[in-house]
């Protein structure tokens, strides 16, 4: 990619001449004028339409999923006139097509290009912008702190109807820049599709109409061309719409986090959602309570932390236990008196069997052990 001045300087005469019976006036416009005119322009269909109405040639800029951002048509239309393209490129990367009439001169579609970058990047700021904080928005839906109404309101801006089934795509492409990656929607127009920016995941909020699996998978496929391997994606539905958004994004990370590639939705239990909760008070106080048991087990061989698990998992009951451990009646009643005595939990009330079932769980499914 030339510079401005580059392709002004490249800009002959002799361009002109093959298609200076197309323009309006008697002459190709000259570069330098029409480049100092361009910028004073205040958008990119603004600066189209100088461009069309200068050279008489039918502009397009499309973006690089080949969406039209801004068009004019010709003083005399193209009909089946040849097109050329053009890529508008920034820092090595395409930001931008240009499609032009074919007797349009080269030399001034790279100065068109190089100006026209200037407000592809600043719609683009615009676009990441509005979806961090429409991720803001789902993030406080996460949280409970987004009220149905404010929740509505949004989802309408976004052109979705809140009162219509709903499908979440969850993704997560990890160590690469978010400006070389694409997570636009692949279907069609009339389909409202809305991304969030969630820390270092993209949320695809659409209407059910769109089968989101498909969809998910057509996004994995073009975006494994960036990052080979290094692509989640999950699946979430909302059936109810708005009502259930806040499952459905659940959901969708919940099935994101299980591996690379594309993970169907997994509809939600409890123990599946604490395994997604980040490093919390609720994780630390679960480790807490079970370190005196796991460094009782460290220290005198001991095995509390397996009776535990079995115990959870025949709900608490110590003759089940017994006979799935192979081990006598009374050696398990030992154990979980140990455990009681350790943890300070009474385990013949609800209550702390819950607490213990809970601190088993996320100690299961969390990657960093309790501390000694």
């Amino acid at each position: 990619m030339s510079t401005i001045a580059e392709s002004i300087s490249s800009f002959a005469p002799s361009h002109a001449t093959a298609h200076a019976r197309r323009v309006r006036s008697d002459s190709a416009p000259d570069p330098l004028r029409l480049a100092r005119r361009l910028l004073t322009c205040q958008d990119i269909t603004s600066m189209v339409r100088l461009l069309s109405r200068e050279t008489g040639a039918f502009i397009v800029v499309e973006s690089p999923r080949g969406t039209p951002v801004a068009s004019c048509p010709p003083v005399e239309t193209p009909g089946d006139a040849e097109l050329s393209e053009f890529s508008i490129q920034h820092a090595g990367r395409e930001i931008g097509l240009i499609r032009y009439t074919a007797w349009l001169s080269t030399g001034l579609v790279d100065l068109a290009a190089s100006i026209f970058a200037h407000p592809l990047l600043r719609d683009g700021d615009l676009e990441l912008e509005n979806q961090r904080l429409f991720g803001s928005v789902l993030q406080g839906v996460l949280a409970g702190k987004t009220n149905a109404r404010d929740l509505r309101a949004h989802l309408r801006s976004k052109g979705i109807d809140p009162d219509e089934p709903i499908s979440v795509v969850a993704v997560r492409v990890d160590g690469v820049a978010d400006r070389r990656v694409d997570f636009s929607c692949e279907h069609e127009p009339a389909v409202p599709c809305a991304i969030a920016i969630l820390d270092s995941r993209r949320l695809l909020v659409m209407q059910s109409l769109v089968d989101p699996i498909a969809h998910a998978r057509r996004l994995h496929a073009r975006l494994e061309g960036v990052a080979p391997g290094l692509c989640r994606l999950g699946i979430g539905e909302a059936p109810q719409g708005a009502i259930d958004l806040r499952t459905a994004l659940a959901e969708a990370q919940l099935a994101m986090s299980r591996g690379i590639g594309v993970n169907e939705r997994a509809p939600l239990t409890l123990d599946r959602m604490l395994g997604t909760l980040p490093t919390s008070a609720l994780q630390e106080y679960a480790w807490s309570l079970l370190n005196p048991v796991v460094r009782h087990d460290r220290e005198h061989n001991s095995e509390l932390i397996k009776t535990l698990r079995r115990l959870v998992e025949e709900d608490f009951s110590t003759a089940r236990t017994a006979k799935a451990l192979y081990v006598h009646l009374n050696t398990v009643k030992y154990r979980a008196a140990k455990i009681a005595d350790l943890t300070g939990l009474e385990i013949s009330r609800l209550d702390a069997r819950a607490q213990l079932w809970i601190a088993v769980t996320l100690l299961d499914q969390s990657d960093v052990p309790p501390t000694p």
